[in-house]
């Protein structure tokens, strides 16, 4: 497919795979781009889930990919046979649509070739892995997030975010994901934000540590769990920069995304959840 409006000097190779339960691509070997499949999607026929997959790819890695030449590898001939030439078929059709309209965009000059399934073997890892490395694939209800935001807000970033589930434009995710300013939040300033903070239990920490080290301010959503690590941060080290804190039943804040596994978002957490508004820009 050339899909592109000028030559594009930089060459890019992406290996990419889609399984029964999510899809995962590698860019030159180095980042990665991964979700998990919802119910529906499970459902559908695996080109459907190849073609999405490379979709979902070339958007996750657009800031890297743009004014390219991009190698896309696949194990799917039915996949490179569609993107080149379409399909009668309504929704795969679409899909050669959308890949044709973003390279074309984005300056993108898009070559999709066929490789044996024993060949792909690192794209074909993450996208079986999706759901054990997104474990805590778990966020705030629409409604609630309503609550913070009209009490604390405007928020000007999710810091723990992803393509379907965060609550601001501007948000970093644990893979590359589509709109996302980039991956591990920690490793970014965020001076002058007002963070919305929902990181996995075991980011707590070192999300907080964070916030004051960029000066910011923000809201924290947390289970209440007064044995947990984090709870003595909380009432010692924070104490000082806290403005409020509110306890709320956990089913009416949390819910799951597409991994299901986790107690925090399923409808049988019977827990609370605290908000805590901490400002340490001053």
């Amino acid at each position: 497919m050339v899909a592109t409006k000028g030559p594009p000097a930089v060459v890019n190779v992406i290996e990419g795979d889609a399984s029964s339960t999510g899809l995962g691509s590698i860019l030159n070997r180095e980042s990665m781009a991964a979700r998990i499949f919802s119910d529906e999607e499970r459902q559908m026929h695996s080109t459907y889930r190849e073609l999405s997959n490379v979709h979902y790819s070339l958007l996750s890695f657009l800031p890297m990919i743009k004014n390219s030449s991009v190698k896309f590898l696949v194990d799917s001939q039915s996949a490179v046979r569609i993107i080149e030439t379409g399909s009668m078929k309504e929704d795969l059709q679409w899909f050669a649509t959308e890949i044709f309209h973003v390279c074309f965009l984005n300056n993108i000059d898009l070559k999709v070739d066929w490789i044996p399934r024993s060949e792909n073997t690192l794209a074909d890892w993450a996208s079986r892995e999706a759901d054990v490395l997104d474990i805590e694939d778990w966020g705030l209800t629409d409604s609630f997030f309503r609550i913070l935001n009209n009490r604390h807000g405007p928020f000007t970033l999710d810091a723990f975010g992803n393509s379907y589930n965060a609550k601001c434009p501007r948000f970093y995710s644990l893979f590359h994901s589509p709109g996302s300013l980039g991956t591990d939040a920690l490793t970014h300033n965020w001076h002058g934000e007002n963070v919305l903070l929902v990181p996995p239990v075991n980011a707590i920490g070192q999300a907080l540590s964070h916030l004051q080290t960029c000066r910011a301010k923000g809201v924290l959503v947390a289970p209440k769990w007064p044995s947990s690590y984090f709870w003595p941060l909380l009432l010692n080290r924070f104490h000082r920069f806290t403005t409020e804190v509110q306890v709320f039943k956990g089913k009416h804040v949390l819910c799951h995304g597409f991994n299901t596994n986790s107690i925090l978002g399923s409808p049988y957490f019977e827990g609370e959840v605290i908000s805590v508004a901490i400002d340490c820009s001053k």
